[in-house]
């Protein structure tokens, strides 16, 4: 069924002087959806069945133009998706018609909506991280002179929650449509200028695809025009390798074992080197054991993710195991609860409110919104990183250190001893691939360390050939 569109006076929004907006309504199977024009006509001046204003008000002729244009481009746009055979709903064709029709799909509109519904859904962390790379984009356009500049509104966190007005903001905009493989390449090229990794343009390029995936996904523009994958005007992107360090058996046990008080110097030594906290060293210490602790603990359950890691409540922990849902990809665990974990846990039990209660501090007095304990956590994530740095440098572990460590460190020792099944169980991982090329990282090493080693040493089998030769002689 094909749409039907009209120009109607829209009563429901009359205002008090009698006047009531003209509007552009779209139906399409039953639904309905509406863009408002800046007239207001009272019912008078209104012909509802032509669908035209009538003489007696000012300018009528001038403004009778007007409204047919806007048909006429609204009918356009409808009649272009038809002939593409384009099934839109009417608030798609609605979107189409501000757009432009097929002549400008917007990227800024496209881009904030994936972040809006990222923050509707509570996945603070992505909006977080995406929404620089959008800005990014931006700033590689207006840099080449790509697409428009357009003025958007936008509410800012800086304004006071009761002041509405919304502030005037120029930003650089394309046709998502414009965007091909010459552009994208370009882009690569100067993200790798700014002296990005490999990695890090995997992910700038990887929104632009989310946002081309979702015009698409929209039908606003035609799935053989996208720029990624293989031929010649296309881009194809991986995400490099990076390079996993974890600690090792040895300096794991380091970790573990190094004396955190006043009568260690290591320890008071590194703490009094940074300028923070410095005053009150029995508090430093006792954040020292937390960091360690935190680290220890998320280790314990193969390099438990930094959030899940703080969000861990009393009431997870029932009959020696530990139950929990991963908050990356939703996915529930339960695994046992090991001994080093129990003697953690002991240590917290005096702060206990409730089996409801949080067993980590940095959680307790956060509000019950996704954006604040998302803001509790980095702080709290930077803070134990800090400490940790301390923790290692004083236990002369030569190795950069942080949370997400120990999930590197639990791949380090676990090597290729434990079934990729079983890893990707432990990891939370929605693949086995995923699991399979993140823990090829630990392996590989461990192989090329033996190899190396077998050939640098063939003195020492030599030598050590020939004293069998001659004991059995």
């Amino acid at each position: 069924m094909g749409a039907n569109i009209k120009i109607i006076r829209y009563k429901s929004k009359e205002k008090k002087g009698g006047k009531a907006p003209l509007a552009i309504r779209i139906t399409k199977n039953g639904e309905r959806s509406y863009i408002f024009l800046k007239n207001f006509i009272s019912e008078d001046q209104w012909d509802e069945e032509s669908s035209t204003v009538k003489k007696n008000y000012p300018n009528s002729r001038r403004l009778n133009i007007l409204l047919n244009n806007k048909f006429s481009d609204a009918e356009q746009v409808i009649l272009d998706a038809e002939n593409k055979d384009q099934d839109l709903s009417a608030s798609q064709l609605k979107d189409l018609i501000l757009g432009g029709g097929f002549a400008f799909v917007s990227f800024n509109k496209l881009a904030k909506e994936y972040l809006d519904g990222k923050l509707s859904s509570g996945k603070i962390n992505q909006h977080v991280a995406d929404k620089p790379k959008f800005k990014k984009f931006r700033m590689f356009l207006e840099k080449k002179g790509l697409g428009i500049s357009v003025t958007e509104k936008d509410q800012t966190e800086k304004q006071q929650p009761n002041n509405k007005k919304k502030e005037e903001e120029i930003k650089r905009d394309i046709n998502v449509k414009l965007i091909t493989g010459t552009i994208l390449k370009d882009y690569d090229l100067y993200l790798k200028s700014l002296g990005k990794s490999k990695t890090t343009i995997y992910n700038h390029l990887n929104v632009v695809r989310i946002v081309y995936n979702k015009a698409i996904e929209k039908r606003l523009i035609d799935e053989k025009d996208y720029p990624f994958g293989k031929g010649k005007t296309q881009v194809q992107f991986k995400p490099g390798e990076s390079m996993k360090i974890g600690l090792d058996e040895n300096e794991l046990e380091t970790l573990e074992s190094i004396k955190i008080d006043e009568n260690n110097i290591d320890v008071v030594t590194e703490l009094k080197r940074g300028k923070k906290y410095v005053k009150d060293i029995p508090k430093r210490l006792k954040d020292l054991s937390h960091a360690r602790n935190i680290f220890l603990f998320s280790f314990n359950f193969a390099g438990l993710r930094t959030a899940d890691t703080f969000k861990t409540k009393w009431s997870d922990f029932k009959n020696g195991r530990y139950y929990y849902v991963i908050g990356k990809n939703s996915k529930p665990v339960d695994v046992p609860i090991p001994p080093q974990v129990e003697q953690i846990l002991e240590s917290y039990l005096l702060y206990k409110k409730s089996d409801d209660d949080y067993v980590f501090p940095e959680l307790k007095k956060a509000k019950a919104n996704p954006k604040d304990i998302h803001t509790k956590i980095r702080t709290a994530n930077k803070k134990v990183n800090e400490d940790l740095s301390i923790l290692v440098a004083a236990a002369k572990i030569e190795k950069d250190i942080s949370l997400h460590i120990s999930r590197h460190t639990f791949g380090n020792i676990s090597k290729g001893n434990i079934p990729p099944e079983v890893l990707q169980d432990l990891y939370r991982h929605s693949n086995l691939s995923t699991t399979i090329n993140y823990q090829k990282n630990f392996i590989k090493r461990k192989m090329l360390d033996e190899g190396l080693m077998k050939i640098v040493n063939f003195r020492r089998q030599k030598d050590e050939n020939t004293l069998a030769v001659k004991a059995e002689d």
